[in-house]
């Protein structure tokens, strides 16, 4: 049986037996589920117990994370309620606004030019076919680019303009290259998100994270602050910074993980919601 540690995060072939290797070997049965279950509720309940222990980030914490990426999906909407028409400005913004492109914004412009982002950004969302076929026309549209970011940015468009309606798919969530991420480590083993393409892998991770936004309950998050899809958001990535911290802890020295952002930074870089905050403290006056 393969170490946990070996990867950055475990993957859709871990038990959660192996799971709780990751975190240690103290009271291991307490968080080792049951058979037959699709969501791992006894480990992520685990992690949730360690939020106040290690992190220090409760209620008050979490439900500000959960207003900021509240204000930026109906900031989205509004925007991408306005294609094909966006200006560069609004294209800019929208790029930067999304984690996984902050960095390639300028190459995802160069690339497409503002009138084809709009036109490829329309047809995802209003186009023909069934989702995972618009997710691969958008994907197949920004040949060149990493093909990582084309698929982020697909769901984070599609999710943000409609977080009923479309689920939330990056990186942090599942890799298929490495097998790893926030739904694998807080679904059992049996959970299938192999796929043949970007849309077909889309549908598959949107079936997982369904099963996780209809048992937030259970997870030991307070039922108020992960409601809806947007607090399953909010859940999903404060469980990946849990396991992220305690596999750095073990890992790495105390300068290099003092070095890198608080769980609160952590959380809203992966959810794209840090400059959002940065922009409200600043105006408030207090430090970010």
């Amino acid at each position: 049986m393969s170490n946990p540690l070996d990867k950055e995060f475990v993957d859709a072939g871990h038990t959660s037996a192996e799971k709780a290797e990751a975190l240690g070997q103290q009271e291991r049965s307490a968080f080792v589920s049951s058979d037959g279950e699709t969501v791992d509720i006894e480990t992520i309940r685990r992690f949730v117990e360690q939020l106040e222990e290690q992190a220090g980030l409760g209620d008050e914490a979490l439900e500000a994370i959960v207003a900021e990426l509240e204000k930026k999906q109906e900031t989205f909407a509004r925007l991408l309620g306005d294609l094909p028409d966006l200006d560069p400005e609004r294209v800019e913004f929208v790029l930067r606004n999304v984690f996984a492109t902050r960095g390639r914004r300028e190459e995802i412009i160069e690339t497409l030019g503002i009138e084809g982002f709009n036109e490829v950004a329309h047809d995802l969302l209003e186009g023909d076919g069934l989702v995972a076929d618009r997710v691969d026309r958008f994907c197949d549209r920004l040949d060149g680019i990493d093909e990582r970011v084309r698929w982020t940015l697909a769901a984070e468009l599609l999710h943000l303009s409609d977080p009923e309606r479309y689920h939330l798919w990056t990186r942090w969530m599942w890799n298929p290259e490495s097998r790893t991420g926030a739904v694998p480590l807080m679904t059992m083993a049996d959970v299938d998100l192999e796929g043949d393409s970007p849309g077909e892998i889309y549908e598959l991770v949107g079936a997982a994270v369904e099963r996780l936004n209809d048992r937030t309950a259970e997870m030991g998050f307070t039922p108020a602050v992960v409601a809806g899809p947007l607090g399953t958001d909010v859940a999903m990535a404060t469980v990946h910074a849990v396991y992220t911290y305690l596999v750095l802890g073990m890992r790495m020295t105390k300068e290099f993980t003092q070095a890198i952002p608080d769980h609160p930074e952590y959380i809203r870089r992966l959810l794209g919601t840090q400059e959002l905050h940065e922009q409200q403290a600043a105006t408030a006056g207090g430090n970010p």
